[in-house]
C-alpha cells in the first residue's frame, strides 16, 4: 500500500527535471529579468528581493521596474552586492523612482548599468554606491546621483542625462569619468580632478547655471559640448581629438592643451570662451550664428589660424586678443573690452563685416588700410597704431568718442560722423580729406601726440591742444576753425609750405576761434623762412621774414653755395621762382642736403678719373722698362720702379708691377734682338666712400675703366734703353653722394720713356701726357624738383715720373728687389657751362690738380725654369707719401644769376701702403706673356688694378 505523502513518481520526475534546469540555466548564465513592483525594502517584488534572486542567477540579468514600483525605496540595511553585468532598468515605472537610505546600501560587484529611456521621468539615487564596480548610465532619461559614492570602477555616460551635486557622485577620486554620447550635468558646483575619456559618442556637459572645474586630463575620440549658464573651466592637458563646441555659458581654459589635441577644432555659439591664463592656438575656429564672446580675462592670447562661421565675434575683459588668420566670419567684430591686435584688414573677418566699439581698444601692429564700417557705441573707441600707419576710409558713426593712441598714425578719410569728439592721446591723427573729423566737434591734442591737416581743412566746436598742430600754409585759407574756445597749453604749430614763391612782410591766416587761452610755445617753419605770430582776439596771423640761407649751412660749402642761391630768390620769377618755391618746402637738414646738390662737389671726380688713368698708364710702362733691364742683363729678376696705379686720392695705392724676365742668353745675342714692341690691356675698379671734412661733404663713388698701353723701344747700347708709347683709357663713375650722377671719359696718353741698367740696377724716367675729353652727368634733386645737369669738360695733363730699383739675388729665397721713385701729375680742366637743369645749371671756371708722391718699397721674386718655358711670380710691398694737398677749389656760379662762389674739394691721407702680386710666362726668347694685379684698401677708398700683357722681341 502506498502512502499519501509520497510523491508519485511521476511528480518526482518532473520535479528532477525542473531542478536541472534551473541548475543548468544558473550554470551558463543565461540573462534573466527580476521585475520589481513594488517600493518596500523586503518580500517579493522588491528591489532587495530582485538583486538576490539576480545574484543567485549569476547571468547579465536586468531588474526591471514595472506596475506599482514607483516611487521612493528606502533602504533599511545595504543591499547584497549588485552583480556584475546587471542592469537597472527603471524605463517602465509609473512613477519617479528614487533608491535611499542604508550607510552603504548599493556595494556594485561589477560593472552595473542604470537604464532609464523615459526622457520625462528622472530617476534618483541618493544611496550610497560602493564596492570595486562601476556604475553606466544609459538611456535617454536622467538619473541624478546624490550621495558621497565609493565605488571604485568609474562611472561612464553613454545616454541620456546624469545629473550630479558634486564629485563624490562620480565614485571613488580614482576612478574615470567616461562618455559615449551622454549628458553630465552639474546641479551644484563640481571640482574634479579624475580622468575623463570621451569616446566617440562625444561628451556634453551642462553646467545649468553653476561654475564647476575638471583639472584632469580629457583624452578619446570623441569630442566636448558645453551647453547650460554657468563657467566649465578645464585645466588638465588633455588630448582629445573630436573637438570642442560651446554652445552656452563660459568656458574656462588656462592653456591651448586644456582644448584637446592640437588640430582639434573649436566651435563656439552664443557663448563665451575664457582665457585664465595665456592661450595660444593654432585650431580652427569656427563662430556659430549665435556668435561668439572671447573674454581674455587681463593675459594676453592668441588666435593664430582662420576663424570662420556665420557668427560675431565680441571681445571682453582687459588683456590683449592677437588675431593673426585671414579670417572669413561674416557677423562683424565687437570690442567692448581690453585689446585686438590685428596686423591686416582680414583679421577682422569677412570683407565688409562691421566694426563695433563700446569701450574697447583696436591695436594694429603693421601698415595697413580698411574701408570697413566702424560704429562708435557710447563706451567709446581707442584706436592704437603702434608706430606703423592705418588708413581708415570707412565712415565711424555712432555717439561715442574717438580716442587715438600709439605712437603710430591715423589717416582719416572718411566723412566721419561720430559726435562723442576726438582726442589724439599719443601718435597722430592725419586728415586724408577736408573734415574728415565730424564737424564742429571738440578735438584734444594731448602732450606727445599731434594732429596733421596737411593742405585739408577743418571745423571744430572746441580747440584743447598741448601737443602738435601740424598744416600746410596756403595763402588765404582757413586751415583749422574753431567754434568755440581754443585753449593753447604750451603746444607747438608745426608749419609746412607747398611749392610756393613767398615774399618779405607776405601774412597767412591758418587759424580762426571763438577765442583764444593760451598761446603755442614754439612754432616751425620751413628752414628758409622765419613766420612770426600775432595772436588776433579771433584768429592767428602770421607774417614772413626770409632765413638768410648762410645761417642754415652747416658747412662752408654750403655756405658759399647759399650765396649764389641768395641772388635767386630776389623777385623770382619764371623758373628761379620754381627753384625757390620747392626750396621753401624744406627743413634745415633737407635744405642743406639740397645746397650741396646744386654745388659742384660731385664733379671733383674728374680728377680721380684723370690722374688715375696717369697712374695705371706709368706704371705699365714701368713693367715695360723693367722687362728691357732683365733682357740686356739677362737675369732672372729685376725690380720695377714701384710705380701705383693712381694717385688719386693719394695714398694706399698697391705697386703694380712685376718685371718680365728673360731667358738667360749671351749679351751679344740679347743685343742683336734690340727692337721690341709690347701692349698691355688694363682694367681697374673701385670705390671711394664719401667723407665729412672740414669744407662740407665730399663725392662718393664707384669707379672703373680699361683699356691698352701700347709702344716701342730699342736698346741703343750697353745699359741703355728708349721708347715711345701710346694709350687710350675709357673711365667711368657713378656719383652716389651728394646726389646721384655720372662722369664719363676718354683719355688719349703718350709719352717717352728710357731706362738705365747694369747687372743689378736700374733706373727708370717717363715723360708724357694726355688729352681727357669728359661727359658729365649731375642730378640735381630736392623736393619736388629732378633735374640733370650736363656738361663736356676737356682738360690736358702732364705727367712725369723716375724711379729706381736693386736686384739683391739670394740662394734659396729669390731675389729681393727694393725700389724708390718719384711721380708728378698736373691735370688742367677747361672752364664750362652746363645745360639742361634750368637756373640750376653752373657755369665752372677752370681747375688745376696737382700730385707729387714718392714710393719705398721692395719686391721679392723668383724664377722657375722649365724647358721651353719659364715662370717668375712676385710679390711685393711698399709705402707712399703725398706731398701736396689734394684740396683744390672749383670756382662756379648759377647760369641765372649771382656771384662766384668756391667750394673746396676734400684732403685725404698723404701716407699709405701699396700692395702688388703678379707673375710672367716666357716662351722662349722672343714671347712673354704677364699678368698683375694691384690692391689698395684703405678707411675710404679701394682700388683694384689688373693688367694683362704681351711682348714681341726682335
Amino acid at each position: 500500500m502506498k502512502s499519501s505523502l509520497l510523491p508519485s513518481s511521476k511528480s518526482l520526475k518532473k520535479a528532477v527535471a525542473v531542478a536541472c534546469v534551473c541548475e543548468f540555466i544558473a550554470v551558463q548564465g543565461f540573462a534573466a529579468t527580476f521585475n520589481i513592483t513594488g517600493t518596500g525594502d523586503a518580500g517579493a517584488g522588491t528591489l532587495r528581493q530582485a538583486v538576490t534572486d539576480a545574484n543567485a542567477a549569476v547571468g547579465a540579468d536586468t531588474l526591471a521596474w514595472g506596475a506599482g514600483s514607483g516611487g521612493v525605496i528606502t533602504l533599511l540595511s545595504d543591499l547584497p552586492g549588485v552583480a556584475a553585468d546587471t542592469t537597472l532598468d527603471v524605463s517602465a515605472a509609473p512613477a519617479a523612482v528614487t533608491i535611499a537610505g542604508a550607510p552603504n546600501g548599493a556595494p556594485l560587484g561589477g560593472a552595473v548599468t542604470f537604464h532609464n529611456t523615459n526622457a520625462g521621468q528622472d530617476a534618483t539615487i541618493s544611496a550610497i554606491l560602493s564596492g570595486a564596480g562601476s556604475l553606466t548610465k544609459t538611456g535617454a532619461g536622467t538619473l541624478i546621483l546624490t550621495g558621497a559614492n565609493t565605488h571604485a570602477g568609474g562611472t561612464a555616460v553613454n545616454g541620456g542625462i546624469l545629473n550630479i551635486n558634486a564629485d563624490a557622485a562620480l565614485g571613488d577620486a580614482a576612478g574615470s569619468l567616461i562618455f559615449d554620447a551622454g549628458t553630465l550635468k552639474t546641479a551644484a558646483a563640481v571640482a574634479s580632478a579624475r580622468s575623463v575619456v570621451i569616446n566617440s559618442g562625444g561628451a556634453t556637459v551642462d553646467t545649468a547655471g553653476v561654475d564647476s572645474t575638471f583639472s584632469g586630463s580629457v583624452s578619446g575620440a570623441g569630442g566636448l559640448t558645453k551647453i547650460g549658464a554657468g563657467i566649465l573651466t578645464l585645466s588638465g592637458s588633455s588630448s582629445y581629438t573630436g573637438g570642442t563646441t560651446v554652445n552656452a555659458g563660459t568656458l574656462d581654459v588656462n592653456c591651448d592643451a586644456a582644448l584637446g589635441q592640437g588640430d582639434g577644432p573649436l566651435v563656439i555659439d552664443g557663448a563665451t570662451l575664457r582665457a585664465s591664463a595665456t592661450l595660444a592656438t593654432v585650431r580652427a575656429v569656427t563662430l556659430g550664428a549665435g556668435g561668439a564672446t572671447f573674454d581674455s580675462a587681463g593675459v594676453d592670447s592668441a588666435l593664430w589660424s582662420t576663424v570662420s562661421g556665420a557668427g560675431s565675434l565680441t571681445k571682453i575683459g582687459a588683456g590683449i586678443l592677437y588675431l593673426r588668420g585671414a579670417n572669413t566670419y561674416a557677423g562683424g567684430i565687437l570690442l567692448n573690452a581690453g585689446t585686438v591686435n590685428i596686423i591686416s584688414d582680414a583679421n577682422l573677418g569677412a570683407s565688409g563685416s562691421a566694426v563695433t566699439f563700446n569701450g574697447g581698444t583696436l591695436q594694429t601692429a603693421a601698415d595697413m588700410a580698411s574701408s570697413r564700417a566702424m560704429t562708435v557705441n557710447a563706451g567709446g573707441a581707442t584706436l592704437e597704431v603702434q608706430d606703423e600707419t592705418l588708413y581708415l576710409s570707412g565712415v565711424l558713426s555712432g555717439a561715442g568718442a574717438v580716442t587715438k593712441s600709439g605712437g603710430g598714425t591715423l589717416v582719416l578719410t572718411g566723412a566721419n560722423t561720430f559726435t562723442g569728439g576726438t582726442t589724439v592721446a599719443a601718435g597722430a591723427i592725419r586728415l586724408g580729406a577736408t573734415n574728415a573729423l565730424p564737424a564742429n566737434r571738440a578735438l584734444t591734442v594731448n602732450a606727445g601726440g599731434s594732429f596733421d591737416m596737411g593742405s585739408y581743412t577743418q571745423a571744430v566746436s572746441a580747440f584743447t591742444c598741448a601737443g602738435t598742430t601740424r598744416l600746410d600754409l596756403q595763402p588765404a585759407v582757413i586751415s583749422l576753425a574753431a567754434s568755440g574756445v581754443a585753449t593753447v597749453t604750451g603746444g607747438t604749430l608745426e608749419l609746412s609750405l607747398g611749392p610756393q614763391v613767398v615774399t618779405e612782410g607776405q601774412t597767412f591766416k591758418p587759424i580762426t576761434v571763438g577765442s583764444w587761452v593760451g598761446t603755442f610755445s614754439s612754432i616751425i617753419s620751413p628752414a628758409a623762412l622765419s613766420l612770426t605770430p600775432t595772436y588776433n582776439g579771433t584768429d592767428l596771423t602770421l607774417t614772413a621774414s626770409f632765413v638768410p640761407l648762410a645761417s642754415i649751412a652747416g658747412t662752408g660749402n654750403q655756405r658759399a653755395i647759399s650765396a649764389g642761391m641768395e641772388a635767386l630768390r630776389i623777385n623770382a620769377a619764371g623758373d628761379a621762382a620754381t627753384v625757390i618755391g620747392e626750396l621753401n618746402t624744406l627743413d634745415a637738414t633737407h635744405l642743406r642736403a639740397a645746397l650741396d646738390r646744386v654745388g659742384p662737389t660731385a664733379l671733383a671726380s674728374m680728377e680721380g678719373i684723370g690722374l688715375g688713368a696717369s697712374g695705371v698708364h706709368s706704371g705699365a710702362l714701368s713693367q715695360r722698362m723693367a722687362v728691357l733691364a732683365g733682357l740686356s742683363r739677362g737675369a732672372d729678376a729685376v725690380s720695377t720702379a714701384g710705380r701705383s696705379p693712381s694717385p688719386f686720392p693719394g695714398v694706399l695705392v698697391a705697386e703694380a708691377g712685376v718685371p718680365d724676365a728673360a731667358p738667360e742668353q749671351p749679351e751679344e745675342r740679347l743685343l742683336d734682338s734690340s727692337w721690341g714692341l709690347f701692349a698691355t690691356g688694363i682694367y681697374r675698379d673701385g670705390r671711394l666712400r664719401e667723407a665729412n671734412t672740414s669744407a662740407g661733404l665730399q663725392p662718393g663713388y664707384a669707379f672703373n675703366s680699361a683699356g691698352f698701353v701700347a709702344g716701342a723701344d730699342r736698346i741703343v747700347r750697353d745699359g741703355l734703353a728708349v721708347g715711345l708709347a701710346a694709350g687710350y683709357l675709357r673711365g667711368h663713375s657713378s656719383i652716389y653722394s651728394p646726389a646721384s650722377g655720372v662722369v664719363d671719359s676718354h683719355s688719349a696718353r703718350f709719352g717717352g720713356y728710357a731706362t738705365v741698367f747694369n747687372e743689378a740696377f736700374h733706373g727708370d724716367f717717363y715723360l708724357g701726357g694726355a688729352v681727357d675729353l669728359f661727359s658729365t652727368r649731375r642730378d640735381v634733386v630736392f623736393a619736388g624738383l629732378s633735374r640733370t645737369a650736363t656738361a663736356n669738360p676737356v682738360g690736358g695733363e702732364v705727367n712725369a715720373d723716375a724711379g729706381a730699383g736693386y736686384d739683391l739675388k739670394t740662394s734659396g729665397w729669390g731675389t729681393f728687389s727694393p725700389f724708390g721713385g718719384l711721380s708728378y701729375d698736373r691735370m688742367m680742366i677747361g672752364g664750362f657751362t652746363e645745360d639742361g637743369a634750368g637756373s640750376l645749371n653752373l657755369i665752372v671756371g677752370r681747375q688745376t690738380a696737382e700730385s707729387l708722391r714718392s714710393r719705398l718699397g721692395v719686391k721679392v721674386s723668383e724664377r722657375y725654369d722649365a724647358g721651353a718655358y719659364a715662370f717668375t711670380p712676385y710679390f711685393s710691398a711698399g709705402w707712399r707719401h703725398e706731398f701736396l694737398s689734394q684740396s683744390r677749389a672749383i670756382d662756379a656760379q648759377l647760369s641765372a644769376a649771382g656771384p662766384v662762389f668756391s667750394v673746396k674739394t676734400g684732403d685725404y691721407a698723404k701716407d699709405g701702403t701699396i700692395l702688388g702680386a703678379g707673375f710672367t710666362v716666357d716662351r722662349g726668347r722672343r714671347v712673354a706673356f704677364k699678368f698683375d694685379y694691384a690692391g689698395d684698401y684703405r678707411s675710404h677708398f679701394m682700388d683694384n688694378v689688373f693688367n694683362l700683357g704681351a711682348r714681341l722681341k726682335f
